[in-house]
């Protein structure tokens, strides 16, 4: 777990190693989804009721579909008429394409608006209570509305939203489809679309042909009359008048006119024949009938891209939490960013109630109490397991100065650091050295509190010469002796008090009697406290919170705090779920236990 080298407390990692730009590898991201998989479920199960929601009380939308066949070859062939004609071709596909956009047309649409009288059904208009309550009055007057020509362009713009007509490729067929709010009604929509288009295509054929005859009417008067003239001349010529050569003219000539004269006659009778024949370019190959399920909304594609949706909603603000959290979560990362190995990673303290008295009331003093003598009660919990290894990179760091004097310090108050410096002066008792036990938070007085100790004399007394280390000390057990701060001191008195060179003075004498010294110091914040007391030490141990603690504090901190920096000689993990750690980085577990980690003390 550890890997301290012996030596001076120097380290490669400045403690201004810049980590602005967090980066997050594709496993790191899928192990940060198991961790946040409860998250995770609890969008993808929301944005599920969601859909479900929507699934029911979405209005339904029903879609009829029709089918036609526009192939010019189904004209049916008048006599006379050549099949080289040119509108006995198949239409090629830019013809069908236009005949698409025909179905489409705005005027197509006028019609069928108009022949249904849609400007005033409910699915397609959302008038007022005002507006009902006047189309009420009207159809009891004159019944159901005449057709009007003037249709608001919302309802125009609302039927082409409706309507998709489409062409099956490389082939005559043209798919029409139509949303509405019944089936009955998209059918009946469908199938009047494609009558009103028959009906068009004949009558615009009828009118052409009509138009054809006309002119061909004229034309073969004209043709008459040409013909008579040219008779006429022959006859003259003929009596005798003129040559041979202007018989034969005039000969070529009648029988030129009467050639043409036929020629038209046939197209003219032909054309009278065509307007009596069935003529369609377009017939329905299939009319439209009330669908059975609605197309929108799809119940099960509603429910699969909810939950979807929900699934990377989730997945999404899993990567933002990681990607934002500026907290301590890894031994690598934590290395990483303060440039100090970590040398003691401590699970949260899961019963706090000691053994010999577990029928005695639970108070908030007791569980204080015994928080703060755990390793002495529970000496093979995973806590204190975490302990030893924390004991052997202290020695480690402390070996070559000979001193045996340890700081224990926080970033911020209540992260753990009275109970981690008691529990290891207790941890080292139980091993055979003596180890005095002094509690330098003068302001939280923590340590005093949880120990209750009965002693009047105090650290400020043995650093004001008022009182020597041996009336200052109280014997919390076999091995070990504790100096507590009683006296409740004004900020400013706490400031004047703490003299370095006392402090130093009084170190040296405590570990001229004992094996260890571990004073519990205050927060990094008050810097005035901490500075006073840092020079002194052998070395410092940094307790962070694990998931709690911000980095960029923690950082800038230290950076303002030179005499500390170089005192620190690694940080500890305290409150850290193992088995998340475990499953993060396969950092090992203490012992053999898997079972969850319960909660309590260190916890987050």
């Amino acid at each position: 777990m550890l890997n301290v080298e012996r030596g001076s407390p120097t380290f490669a990692f400045p403690i201004s190693r810049d980590i602005a730009n967090p980066r997050i590898d594709f496993r790191s991201l899928v192990k940060a989804n198991v961790r946040h998989r409860r998250l995770i479920a609890i969008s993808t199960g929301a944005c599920i009721v969601a859909g479900l929601l929507f699934a029911l009380l979405a209005k339904p939308v029903y879609t009829a579909e029709g089918m036609l066949q526009i192939d010019a070859r189904r004209v049916v062939q008048p006599p006379g008429r050549s099949s080289g004609a040119p509108e006995m071709t198949a239409l090629d596909s830019a013809a069908i394409d236009s005949q698409v956009e025909i179905l489409k047309s705005d005027q197509l649409s006028r019609d069928v608006i108009t022949k249904l009288g849609l400007v005033t059904n409910p699915d397609f208009s959302s008038p007022s209570l005002i507006g009902s309550a006047l189309t009420a009055i009207k159809r009891l007057i004159r019944g159901q509305p005449e057709a009007t020509d003037d249709i608001p362009s919302a309802i125009l713009k609302s039927f082409a939203e409706r309507l998709d007509i489409k062409r099956l490729r490389d082939t005559y067929m043209v798919a029409i489809h139509f949303k509405a709010g019944t089936p009955e009604l998209a059918a009946t929509v469908t199938n009047v679309l494609m009558k009103t288009y028959l009906d068009h295509e004949s009558d615009s054929r009828r009118n052409s042909i009509k138009l054809e005859i006309t002119w061909l009417d004229e034309r073969l008067a004209s043709l008459r009359d040409d013909i008579a003239t040219a008779d006429k001349a022959l006859r003259q010529a003929s009596s005798g008048a003129g040559t041979q050569v202007d018989v034969s003219k005039l000969q070529r000539e009648v029988e030129s006119y009467r050639s043409i004269y036929q020629v038209f006659l046939d197209r003219y009778t032909a054309s009278v024949q065509q307007m009596s024949f069935p003529f369609a370019q377009a017939n329905i190959i299939a009319g439209a009938r009330p669908p059975q399920d609605k197309s929108f909304p799809n119940t099960f594609v509603v429910l699969a891209l909810s939950a979807l949706g929900g699934l990377i909603i989730g997945v999404g603000i899993t990567t933002f939490l990681e990607l934002n959290d500026d907290t301590f979560r890894t031994p690598q990362q934590t290395e990483a960013t303060l440039g100090r190995p970590v040398i003691g990673v401590l699970p949260p303290l899961t019963e706090t109630v000691d053994p010999s008295n577990a029928g005695s009331p639970a108070t908030p003093a007791l569980l204080l109490r015994n928080a703060h003598r755990y390793a002495a009660d529970r000496p093979m919990s995973r806590f204190v397991e975490g302990l030893r290894g924390l004991k052997t990179a202290v020695d480690a760091g402390l070996y070559d100065n000979g001193s045996r004097t340890l700081g224990v310090m926080s970033a911020l108050p209540d992260e753990g650091a009275s109970i981690l410096a008691a529990n290891l002066a207790y941890l080292i008792a139980r091993g055979g050295k003596t180890v005095l036990l002094v509690d330098a938070d003068q302001r939280a007085k923590t340590l005093t509190s949880a120990l209750h100790t009965k002693n009047e004399r105090d650290l400020a007394d043995v650093l004001s010469d008022r009182s020597t280390l041996a009336e200052a000390t109280w014997a919390l057990g076999k091995n070990i002796a504790f100096i507590g701060s009683n006296q409740l001191l004004k900020p400013s008195e706490g400031y004047r008090e703490l003299d370095p060179l006392a402090i130093q003075h009084f170190i040296d004498q405590a570990a001229l009697e004992y094996d260890y010294v571990i004073v519990c110091l205050p927060p990094m914040a008050p810097l005035a406290d901490l500075q006073a007391f840092a020079p002194a030490m052998g070395g410092l141990a940094l307790v962070v919170r694990w998931g709690v603690t911000s980095q960029r504090m923690v950082r800038n901190i230290l950076n303002v705090m030179p005499l500390v920096q170089d005192k620190v000689l690694g940080v500890v993990l305290s409150g850290v779920d193992l088995h998340r750690m475990a499953a993060d980085t396969q950092y090992p577990l203490a012992m053999s236990e898997r079972s969850s980690p319960a909660r309590g003390l260190f916890s987050d």
